[in-house]
């Protein structure tokens, strides 16, 4: 038995009820246009300039996680030494003159 290829899917091609083998040129032009409007196909220029601004959001989020842990590292120190001014106030502990 010679070899037979299948050209029915059980979903079809990109989920059209058609198969590869029965589309020609301009059915080959529609599905092009087609996965384009639906942005099923995107041009490389478009992936690559979303890497590149995925790239650039992540590094400033890495950032600004840093400049907020210094904060509220800053934060701390002030709460503490805003606290043991106010314990040498309200106990009256000191130097006396």
């Amino acid at each position: 038995m010679p070899w037979v290829a299948s050209t029915a899917t059980p979903s079809g091609f990109l989920g059209l009820p058609v198969s590869i083998l029965d589309v020609g040129a301009t059915g080959l032009l529609v599905i092009t246009v087609w996965m384009i409007l639906t942005g099923r196909l995107t041009p490389k220029r478009t992936v690559d300039d979303l890497r590149e601004e995925i790239k650039y959001w992540r590094a400033a989020h890495r950032e600004i996680q840093e400049q907020n842990a210094e904060l509220a590292r800053t934060g701390r120190v002030t709460q503490q030494v805003l606290r043991a001014v106010e314990d040498v106030t309200t106990t009256g502990g000191g130097d006396e003159r």
